[in-house]
C-alpha cells in the first residue's frame, strides 16, 4: 500500500507569491465606483505632486540641483518657466553638445546653454557656449571653475522636441510662487493635508469593514488565540508626541518654505491621526450591545448553568 504524499503548504514560495498577488489585486484594483474615484483622484494628485518633489529634491532622481529657466534662449528644447535637472560632473566629463549650467551669483541667476567648443586658456578648460535659439555664440568664454553641472539626459527623446534633456515643463513659475508663504501653503501644505485626510478616511473605512467581517470568527477563536494590546496611556502619549512634532514641523515649514520638512510634518500628523483612529476602532466593539440570540449572553435562572 503506497503512502500518499503530504499536501503542499502555503508557506512555500509559490504560495507566498499567490497571497502577495491577491493582496496587491485587492489594494490596487477598485471593486466599487467609490474606490475607483478615490484611486483616480490619488493618481491625479500624485501626477501633480511628483514633478514638484523632483524640483524640490532632485536627489530622488540622482541629480544635485534644479534650476528655473527664465529666458527663451534655449527654445525649443527649454522654454521660459521650465525646470532643468542638473547633475554635478567634473569639467573633464563635459563634451561638445552637452547642455551645461554655469555662473550665477546672489544678484544674477545661472545660465543654461549648450557647449559648442572646448578650449584651453592659461592651463584651464574653458567652454564656448551658445543658446539654441540665439544666432551668435556667447561673447565670453565660460571657465570650468564656474561650472555648476550638466543637464541630465533621459534614455529616450521627448516627443515633439526631439531632445532627451531632463526638463520639467511649465512648473518653474509655479515653483517660484511656491517659495512664498502663500504659495507654499496653497501648493504644498493643502495638497499634503488633503492626501493625509484621504488616506485617513480610507484607513477608517477598511478597519470598520475588516472588524465587521471578523466578528463571527472572533467568538470562536478568542479562546484559542492570545491577543496583545498596548496600554491606552502609551497610545495617548504617542498621539501627543506625533501631534506636537507635526505641528512644530508644519509651522517651521510654513515659515521657511521647506517642502521636505512639510512632508515629514504631515507624516507625523498622519501617524498621530492613525493612532487616534486605532483607539476609536478598537473601542467600537466594546460599546456594542451583546447579541440577544447568544445563549451565553442571556441571564440564567438561579441554579442553572449552560453546558
Amino acid at each position: 500500500m503506497s503512502e500518499s504524499e503530504p499536501e503542499s503548504s502555503d508557506v512555500t514560495e509559490p504560495g507566498r507569491l499567490t497571497r502577495l498577488g491577491r493582496l496587491l489585486r485587492a489594494k490596487l484594483v477598485p471593486s466599487t465606483p467609490r474606490e475607483a474615484v478615490h484611486l483616480l483622484a490619488l493618481v491625479i494628485l500624485l501626477a501633480i505632486v511628483i514633478p514638484f518633489v523632483i524640483f524640490a529634491i532632485p536627489q530622488v532622481v540622482g541629480a544635485e540641483q534644479s534650476y528655473v529657466v527664465l529666458s527663451g534662449s534655449m527654445e525649443p528644447a527649454v522654454s521660459p518657466g521650465d525646470v532643468v535637472i542638473v547633475n554635478a560632473v567634473p569639467a573633464s566629463a563635459v563634451e561638445v553638445g552637452d547642455v551645461i549650467t554655469y555662473g550665477g551669483s546672489q544678484t544674477s541667476p545661472p545660465t543654461t546653454h549648450r557647449v559648442i567648443d572646448i578650449q584651453q586658456q592659461d592651463g584651464e578648460l574653458v567652454f564656448e557656449t551658445k543658446g539654441d535659439n540665439n544666432e551668435n555664440a556667447d561673447i565670453a568664454l565660460t571657465p570650468a571653475s564656474t561650472l555648476r553641472g550638466k543637464v541630465m539626459e533621459l534614455p529616450v527623446s521627448i516627443p515633439g522636441n526631439g531632445h532627451n534633456l531632463f526638463v520639467i515643463p511649465f512648473i518653474g513659475y509655479v515653483a517660484q510662487f511656491a517659495q512664498t508663504q502663500l504659495g507654499f501653503l496653497l501648493l504644498v501644505g493643502i495638497p499634503l493635508f488633503l492626501l493625509a485626510v484621504s488616506e485617513f478616511w480610507r484607513f477608517i473605512t477598511l478597519s470598520r469593514e475588516e472588524t465587521e467581517k471578523r466578528e463571527p470568527e472572533s467568538a470562536t477563536e478568542s479562546d484559542e488565540q492570545p491577543t496583545y494590546s498596548a496600554p491606552q496611556s502609551w497610545i495617548f502619549v504617542g498621539v501627543a508626541a506625533l501631534a506636537g512634532a507635526g505641528g512644530f514641523g508644519a509651522h517651521y515649514a510654513y515659515q521657511n518654505q521647506e517642502p521636505v520638512i512639510a512632508a515629514i510634518a504631515v507624516g507625523a500628523l498622519v501617524g498621530g491621526i492613525l493612532l487616534a483612529a486605532m483607539l476609536v476602532v478598537q473601542a467600537e466593539p466594546a460599546n456594542q450591545e451583546p447579541d440577544s440570540g447568544d445563549p451565553a449572553a442571556q441571564p440564567q435562572p438561579d441554579g442553572e448553568v449552560n453546558q
